[in-house]
């Protein structure tokens, strides 16, 4: 999720609870001590000429000292030009190191869901979406490169093709995947 020139932050009225870090006696050793908790909490980035870059929302956040981010139920969304999806991902949970470090990866996990968009301009029968399921990703916002470990499906609903594997890893931008060890297909009858 590329961090862009604006950010635009916007959080429900359901939920905003912030505690200062006064009323909780966080010294600087205690780095995992909650600074702030959101609650319906969702974020957009956009690059110099205003297009959405990255959008994300959450059910749950919380921010700790270090500036590191814990979300719950979150879902993301990344675009290219002119506003194509690139990427969408959803997982029950997900964790970040500070994000304004260049080096910042997000971990999402439990339950993750993603898919991939292809070029609409291929004529052959490249499928234009690919599924991605695992357990567990992490993603390089500033590189666009994921990997696991896990066991991963990727999957063509529209065919019923798919392929098993353990370990994975891929970049959003070239939409390119591979998968390490225990490589299975699975093609359906036409």
């Amino acid at each position: 999720m590329s961090f862009g020139f604006t950010v635009i932050v916007s959080i429900s009225v359901v939920g905003l609870y912030l505690q200062s870090t006064m009323n909780l006696g966080v010294k600087d050793l205690d780095k995992k001590a909650i600074i702030m908790k959101a609650y319906g909490y969702s974020f957009g980035s956009y690059n110099e000429e205003g297009q959405l870059q990255t959008y994300l929302d959450a059910d749950y956040l919380e921010q700790y000292f270090d500036k590191s981010l814990q979300f719950e139920n979150i879902r993301a969304n990344t675009y290219g030009e002119n506003h194509k999806k690139k990427w969408d991902v959803k997982s029950n949970y997900a964790t970040s190191d500070d994000p304004d470090k260049k080096d910042s990866i997000i971990r999402l996990y439990d339950n993750v869901k993603s898919i991939m968009y292809m070029e609409e301009n291929v004529e052959d029968d490249t499928p234009k979406k690919i599924y991605i399921d695992t357990d567990e990703i992490f993603y390089k916002a500033q590189t666009y490169d994921f990997y696991g470990n896990n066991q991963v499906k990727i999957y063509d609903p529209k065919t019923g093709n798919n392929t098993t594997g353990i370990g994975f890893k891929g970049n959003t931008d070239t939409k390119r995947v591979k998968i390490e060890k225990d490589i299975r297909s699975y093609y359906a009858a036409r």
